[in-house]
């Protein structure tokens, strides 16, 4: 009864070990393909304002985050007329 145990304890904490293992090799790859959307929907948002207003944005950093805010350091806006 205790093999019986012991190996069911081994096997699931086996089974947690490659669930672990998975999740840390496909997080890089899905992180890396939704920052390079956000950026080129911000890069999009940026272009349509520009156009759309007759103006220059121009900034040192932006940070959104996908849950409530966008963070804007140092920004510029010129006037093109």
């Amino acid at each position: 009864m205790i093999s019986v145990e012991k190996n069911k304890a081994f096997i699931t904490s086996f089974i947690v070990l490659i669930f672990v293992f998975l999740s840390f090799i496909l997080t890089g790859p899905i992180i890396s393909r939704m920052s390079k959307k956000i950026e080129a929907y911000k890069d999009s948002l940026v272009f349509a304002l520009e156009k759309e207003l007759g103006i220059i944005i121009s900034y040192e950093k932006m940070s959104p985050s996908v849950l409530h805010t966008v963070k804007i350091s140092n920004i510029t806006v010129f006037d093109t007329k």
